[in-house]
């Protein structure tokens, strides 16, 4: 520290008193001559007017030029004077420099700076010179899986657009053929219900109505042939042979009609109204079919869309954070921004702080606290001083 005297004029009235006698009979004291002096003492206008000395009479009546009054002189008499008053204003004070540059990271995303080497205290360097490298290993692991990721995304932002390419192209075809196969199942259960019940009703009853008919006809034949070969009294092997026939003729088509009947039962009971509840089911799902595609399809464009947009946003985002870890990486070697002195720590109002845990964190696998002036890069010339005035004393000091 070193002290700062500033002297500065500062105007002021003094006022002597001349040493008190025993007064006289009749006489006035020496100060009560003073007080009357000033009181009478001419204000400035008059002596601006009354320039000429002033003279005084001698014994014998002779005049003597009147001497000039110095203010030694006139303070003896009790005259105020004014002259230079000397103010000493003593102050506490450090230097320091001018130019200095605080060394800090600012990361952008990265967390963990662990310190390889750093240069000592105390060293001078060059701008550009290296003052602290950082371990770069997990940080460069970091961006090549970061990179790898970058094209994984890219690729699935290209397969995202061409399934939305394929889906805006074939959403309205999918309608489309909804829509169509609904029309269809309608068509198809109305056309069940006008034609095709009713002709397979009308085949069963005549698939009966002809086995019928033909076990009718077999009879009749057979009792044809009874009536006509019961008339001879023998009857011939050859007649015998054609009776036989018939009468297997009667019984399958005694089982055919019975087989018509069950089949027309069948039909009648069983398979036309299954036919019928799945016609009917088959149009009421190509109706839901149809509601659904119209409802789903233009939401799965929709979200097709959406997933093509976020994957841009993460790749925007992946692309942010690949650059800042990329800038963070540039900052794992820091150079001097100055030529000058390496301190660590930082100098507050010519005051170092933080020296000793910044050596703690340079030293090699210490770490890197974000944010914190850990180092500093004095130039040593020009120097300032910087001192602390009190309130009261600021009416003494101005700038120069």
């Amino acid at each position: 520290f070193y002290s700062v005297v500033i002297w500065l004029l500062w105007p002021a009235w003094v006022i002597a008193d001349a040493p008190t006698a025993p007064a006289e009979p009749g006489k006035k004291t020496p100060s009560e001559v003073a007080k009357d002096t000033a009181h009478k003492a001419p204000s400035p206008k008059e002596e601006t007017k009354d320039q000429q000395p002033k003279v005084a009479t001698l014994p014998g009546g002779e005049a003597a030029p009147a001497k000039k009054t110095e203010p030694s002189e006139r303070s003896a008499t009790g005259e105020a004077t004014v002259g230079p008053m000397t103010i000493d204003l003593v102050l506490k004070g450090v230097f320091e420099a001018e130019v200095a540059s605080e060394i800090v990271l600012r990361p952008r995303t990265w967390k963990t700076f662990e310190v390889r080497k750093a240069v000592p205290p105390g060293m001078a360097v060059r701008k550009h010179d290296v003052l602290v490298e950082f371990d770069t290993r997990e940080i460069d692991e970091a961006i090549k899986e970061l990179r790898t990721n970058q094209r994984l995304s890219e690729l699935a932002l290209k397969q995202a657009e061409e399934n939305l390419r394929a889906l805006e192209a074939t959403t309205p075809l999918d309608l489309e053929a909804a829509n169509r196969a609904r029309r269809i199942a309608e068509e198809d259960y109305q056309l069940f219900i006008k034609v095709n019940r009713p002709m397979a009703e009308k085949n069963a009853e005549f698939l009966l109505r002809s086995a019928e008919d033909r076990l009718r006809y077999e009879k009749e034949e057979l009792a044809q042939l009874e009536k006509m070969y019961k008339a001879d009294d023998l009857t011939e092997e050859t007649e015998e042979i054609v009776l036989k026939r018939q009468r297997d003729a009667v019984r399958r088509a005694e089982f055919q009609v019975e087989q018509a009947r069950a089949a027309r039962d069948q039909t009648l009971k069983v398979t036309l109204p299954r036919e019928a509840e799945m016609v009917k089911q088959a149009t009421l799902r190509q109706e839901v079919a149809a509601a659904k595609a119209r409802a789903v399809l233009p939401v799965a464009l929709a979200q097709q869309r959406l997933e093509l947009e976020k994957l841009k946003h993460e790749r925007a985002k992946s692309q942010e954070k690949l650059e800042k870890l990329l800038a963070d990486r540039a900052t794992m070697t820091i150079r001097a921004p100055i030529d000058g002195v390496v301190y660590y720590g930082q100098c507050v109002r010519g005051k170092w702080t933080g020296a000793d845990s910044a050596a703690k964190s340079l030293r090699p696998g210490g770490t890197v606290s974000a944010n914190e002036v850990f180092m500093t890069v004095v130039q040593p010339r020009p120097l300032a001083v910087r001192a602390t005035v009190s309130e009261k004393q600021l009416r003494f000091v101005k700038p120069g």
